[in-house]
């Protein structure tokens, strides 16, 4: 690992706490929820988790120290995830990083947790510590820890995995890795000392892993046995939130619905382990044993713990009637004004602040008529705010970048209060889309701003600042702007208010692909968000590619409207591959972004906007049969490759699937983890067997090996494992290189195998029947040869095949070889 303490990193100043551009689900406290928001502020302590990737965080271990120790806890995740696969949609790489970002967002509002990231990329399946330590770049993966650690002031850090193989993941053990230099190193002056003009170090007390029953078999012997383990009770009950720690932590590990992490609400005991890895030895039966986690601990701030026990008594005398101890906690927090600052201090008067304003029962919002906003454009906001106590409250002005209130504003009880602004905005590129993608990225994400690094999301676009006096005490509020809607069947509903370009341009397909020397219609929409002058789109394409028309000249008149332009593109006559790139010229500017957006029900809505471009492929690539039956299984884009190779594809309805309904395909696929996620292919699956055995192709495409709906994958006995190789260019042996997969209609040859990307295959066989034949051996780096991912026989007239390659990352990169390979397969026995 390259170790090199020092870096010169250029940094602008911003506040490091992370600000989420989600609605806050938790604005709106029940006295129960006070009582327990009372209990948190009681305490000063903090734990920082640590791991890999979106789901690998022990939601049962935040719960609990967040809602039943009542201690601060965060999950720093190295990656976004954006190397995995997705269950419930068709995103991969970037996309899917910013959903699983999400899906952690909203996991923390469950559990009551912080969230935290570094600039790793998810390239994908890791074998090894090495290999990822050195795809990434190590010390800025390291620095980036450091540099959550000391803005956290975490007491004790616990991570995941173990550092070793035994993590089963090159991120998983990396992660440990990482942890125990940054625990080290944290609270050295001398390590990452760009850091310091904004932090200062901090050293935690100690560092435990999360171990249990992957790594030790008999972890109940062994932690009786061994007084480095600490044994905790994570099933606790809350009878002031009226769930156990184990429900609250199922509820948030079902927020990770891309990987198909539902989770059943768990009662009753639940053991955790904790393995003591480094610091102090002095605890005994609980982690924080030896440290000081209440107020006491801070110079000046001693009394502040008998404040806020004498606040909790007077609370729970008249719980009803939380209003009654807001002057006391004005009091409290006009204490901590008086305190030196650091991200502790800043901190707890953020939550007393939050607590303040729920006891005297405030709510204040700022929305906007309309989700975006285009450069130099004027929006209006109307920041609202109602006052449901007898206090005294006064919204002294409210002010949205040039626009403020004229006059003070009494807010009478349980009367809402309207401020209506409006006010040019200034164009900011950078809020386009989130942070760590706006300069490309391989393995690392480009992001030089220092104070942004750990941050989940972008800060909100726009805000309403406005101050508001309690009882003559004044409080600064910042109202992220949201657009929000009330839709019939889900009631209300939000989404950020955003800067947009003036013109977006999209292309339908991420990759083109055309026979040598041939044509292809290619589709672009135009999408304008405000009335434009005569603009004029045109497409950037490699050397030796054309189009017609070659522009369009084109103007919409109403904000919103999309406009369809279809070009004819023409490939050389060689085989050839590039990028093909669109932009439109208008009023002496380009645009050239394309308009994104991830809309799920379980997380806001997110827009973003990235350069657009898709993949250019000429191949001499040849095809048999015509029409394609298809069982889509989950995130599956392969129907439309095959319609770029030229096949009809027929969606199957696997429910009532009949044998007739098959005789006019020439080959039936099923889709990625379709096994996983429809159940009926446990019974159907004998009308495709049948449609196999009267003279048809059937493709079945990889499958993880938890939880298949049948062990019946094909008509012959095979069983998958967990192999795969990792790397894209692991050497790809034909094991049979007359086979007619192989040479009909295209002869398969090594360049085929050039430029994958991210991997290989995954999930291949690790047994089969002797009736099937394998095709392709490959390796990752120092491993035996596996052949298990490419699997062919005969059954009755017609043909099956397994495959574990991953197409469905290939074909959509416009990989050229891949076309050509699926393509053999799917007319295989024609």
């Amino acid at each position: 690992m390259k170790l090199k303490i020092a870096l010169p990193i250029v940094a602008i100043l911003f506040s490091f706490n992370a600000f989420s551009t989600h609605p806050d689900k938790t604005k709106e406290r029940s006295a129960a929820e006070i009582y327990q928001e009372l209990l948190k502020f009681k305490t000063v302590g903090k734990v920082l988790y640590l791991a890999a990737h979106p789901d690998d965080e022990n939601t049962r271990l935040i719960a609990y120290f967040e809602n039943y120790e009542h201690i601060n806890t965060g999950y720093l995740s190295l990656t976004r995830g954006d190397g995995g696969q997705n269950l419930i949609g068709t995103e991969k790489g970037a996309a899917l990083g910013i959903l699983r970002t999400q899906e952690l967002l909203e996991a923390r509002k469950t559990d009551g947790g912080k969230q935290y990231f570094t600039r790793a990329v998810d390239f994908g399946y890791s074998k090894t510590t090495t290999e990822s330590l050195d795809k990434w770049d190590s010390l800025k993966v390291l620095s980036d820890v450091v540099w959550v650690i000391r803005n956290v002031r975490p007491d004790v850090i616990i991570t995941r995995f173990p550092p070793d193989k035994n993590a089963g993941h090159g991120h998983h053990s990396s992660s440990a890795v990482l942890a125990e230099i940054a625990f080290k190193l944290a609270g050295d002056a001398t390590a990452f000392p760009e850091q310091l003009q904004y932090i200062k170090p901090w050293s935690p007390t100690r560092l435990y892993m999360n171990t249990g029953r992957w790594w030790y078999k008999n972890i109940e012997e062994e932690a009786a046995n061994n007084p480095d383990i600490i044994r905790v009770d994570v099933g606790k009950y809350s009878e002031t939130l009226g769930l156990s720690i184990g429900e609250i932590a199922a509820l948030s590990r079902s927020k990770h619905q891309s990987q198909g992490f539902g989770s059943g609400l768990t009662r009753g005991e639940i053991l955790e382990y904790l393995k003591y890895v480094a610091g102090s030895k002095a605890a005994n039966n609980n982690i924080f044993d030896g440290i000081n986690t209440k107020w006491t601990r801070i110079k000046g701030a001693e009394k502040i713990l008998s404040l806020t026990d004498q606040v909790i008594q007077k609370f729970l005398a008249n719980p009803f009637h939380p209003e009654n101890i807001v002057p006391a906690l004005i009091g409290i927090h006009e204490q901590l004004e008086k305190l030196p600052k650091d991200p502790t201090i800043t901190e707890k008067m953020a939550e007393l602040k939050k607590l303040i304003f729920n006891c005297a029962g405030i709510f204040t919002e700022a929305t906007a008529p309309n989700y975006y906003v285009t450069n130099f454009d004027s929006l209006a906001i109307s920041f609202s705010a109602v006052n449901r106590s007898n206090l005294n409250v006064v919204v002294k002005s409210v002010a949205f970048n040039a626009a403020k209130t004229d006059s003070a504003q009494v807010l009478q009880e349980n009367k809402l209060q309207t401020f209506d602004l409006k006010s040019r905005v200034n164009y900011d590129p950078n809020y386009f889309s989130p942070y760590w993608l706006q300069n490309g990225y391989t393995n690392m994400y480009e992001v030089n701003n220092l104070q942004l690094i750990g941050k989940p999301e972008n800060a909100a676009t726009f805000f309403a600042n406005a101050v508001i006096s309690i009882n003559g005490k004044e409080f600064m509020v910042n109202e992220p702007v949201y657009y929000k809607w009330v839709d019939d069947a889900k009631g209300e509903l939000y989404r950020p208010c955003i800067f947009v370009p003036k013109m977006t341009v999209n292309l339908t397909e991420s990759a083109y692909i055309l026979k040598a020397g041939s044509d292809k219609k290619v589709t672009v929409k135009v999408k304008s968000f405000q009335k434009l002058s005569t603009s004029e789109l045109h497409l950037n394409m490699p050397s030796g590619w054309s189009c017609t028309p070659t522009s369009f000249n084109f103007e919409i008149e109403n904000e919103g409207a999309e406009q369809t332009f279809d070009f004819m593109v023409k490939a050389p006559n060689g085989e050839s591959n590039g990028t093909i790139e669109p932009y439109i010229a208008s009023n002496k500017s380009q645009y050239t972004d394309a308009w994104y957006e991830i809309n799920y029900s379980h997380i806001l809505p997110q827009t973003y906007f990235l350069k657009s471009k898709s993949q250019l492929v000429s191949l001499n690539v040849a095809i048999k049969g015509s029409t394609i039956g298809y069982i889509k299984g989950a995130g599956d884009e392969i129907p439309a490759a095959l319609n770029q190779l030229g096949y009809a594809v027929t969606d199957l309805d696997i429910k009532s699937i009949k044998a007739e309904d098959l005789k006019s395909l020439d080959a039936i696929i099923i889709g990625i983890r379709a096994y996983n996620v429809v159940p009926e292919l446990a019974f159907q699956n004998k009308v495709l067997f049948d449609y196999v055995n009267k003279g048809g192709t059937l493709v079945i495409q990889y499958n993880t090996s938890r939880e298949t709906v049948t062990e019946e994958l094909t008509p012959y006995p095979l069983k998958l494992g967990r192999d795969r190789v990792t790397e894209e260019d692991a050497k790809a042996t034909l094991l049979q290189t007359d086979h007619e997969l192989f040479t009909t209609p295209n002869k398969i040859e090594e360049a085929d195998f050039d430029n994958w990307v991210q991997e290989r295959g995954l999930y291949f066989a690790s047994e089969w029947d002797a009736q099937f034949k394998a095709l392709i051996s490959w390796n990752d780096t120092n491993e035996k040869p596996l052949e298990g991912g490419l699997l062919v026989a005969d059954y009755g007239k017609g043909k099956v095949i397994f495959t574990g390659i991953s197409f469905f990352r290939q074909l959509p990169a416009g990989v050229p070889g891949a076309f050509k390979l699926f393509a053999n397969i799917v007319s295989y026995g024609k």
